[in-house]
């Protein structure tokens, strides 16, 4: 990547492209934060957090349904 001195494109910058450090900060912990929420883990079956979290979301819910047959 090719150091422009510049920030990355964050929102909230201003006319210039100027853009806070604490924006900065933010956009690049939200990427991170991303790309480490969408790689598959071992320790879940090569699912993503996302996909676990989803599945155990749907087998709680299906035990808390009650049977009228």
């Amino acid at each position: 990547m090719l150091c422009t001195g510049r920030a990355p494109q964050v929102p909230g910058g201003d006319a210039d492209g100027v853009t806070s450090p604490e924006a900065v900060a933010l956009a690049l912990a939200l990427a991170l934060a991303l790309a480490l929420n969408n790689r598959p883990r071992k320790t879940l079956g090569w699912k993503t957090p996302a996909e676990a979290h989803n599945e155990h979301l749907l087998s709680v819910q299906e035990a808390g349904v009650a049977s009228t047959g």
